[in-house]
């Protein structure tokens, strides 16, 4: 009698755990078909905001760049085929308005539109929550703080301070292009940067 009773036990722990894995199995289905149905809802609003600007076809799965080496080539590219904006495809359903008129970006820059969440969290981590990337009450408070400091007044005297440190950084790009070979820009903008605070902040 023990025996068949914990043959039965058994047998029911047995049934419990295959129905808890059919069970599992179901709801991760499910969460994939979920996602899945989100993602493809998601590409099809992206792609009819995109009817109106034509762009580069893109593979399925890929999108427009394969990691081979010569995405920036492409890029180039892609800007002179389509001078004003297209899309580009960041895999199967992660896609991007590239805007380099600027007519377009000009339009853009001066939208009270909220700020793109998927952009902006992506820069906090390296820029922090500055007046850049933070929204809401907490952007009117420090805009209201720093407007009074650089207003077009206050930066009037400043133009041609700032225009001099910039047409200094200008000649020196002007005679590394003669030499046609690459050289970092990171390092000749700062330099204008802070030539330009010395300047102004400092009468340097």
């Amino acid at each position: 009698r023990n025996a068949v009773e914990m043959e039965k036990t058994k047998a029911l722990i047995e049934l419990g755990w295959s129905q808890a894995h059919q069970l599992f199995v179901l709801f991760c289905v499910f969460v994939v078909l979920y996602k899945l149905t989100v993602l493809l809802v998601q590409k099809r609003a992206l792609i009819q905001n995109f009817e109106l600007f034509p762009g580069p076809p893109g593979h399925w799965l890929f999108g427009n760049f394969k990691q081979d080496g010569n995405d920036l080539d492409k890029m180039v590219k892609f800007g002179q085929q389509y001078p004003y904006a297209f899309p580009l495809w960041f895999g199967p359903f992660v896609g991007f308005l590239n805007i380099h008129h600027p007519e377009y970006v000009k339009t853009i820059l001066g939208s009270t539109e909220p700020k793109d969440d998927l952009a902006y969290r992506f820069l906090q981590d390296w820029i922090g929550k500055g007046l850049l990337v933070t929204e809401g009450q907490k952007w009117f408070r420090h805009r209201r703080l720093l407007t009074p400091g650089f207003h077009y007044d206050v930066l009037k005297p400043y133009i041609k301070l700032i225009a001099d440190s910039t047409k200094t950084m200008l000649d020196k790009w002007e005679n590394y292009a003669k030499t046609n070979k690459p050289f970092e820009l990171f390092e000749y903008v700062s330099l204008m940067t802070l030539d330009s605070i010395l300047k102004c902040a400092f009468s340097y």
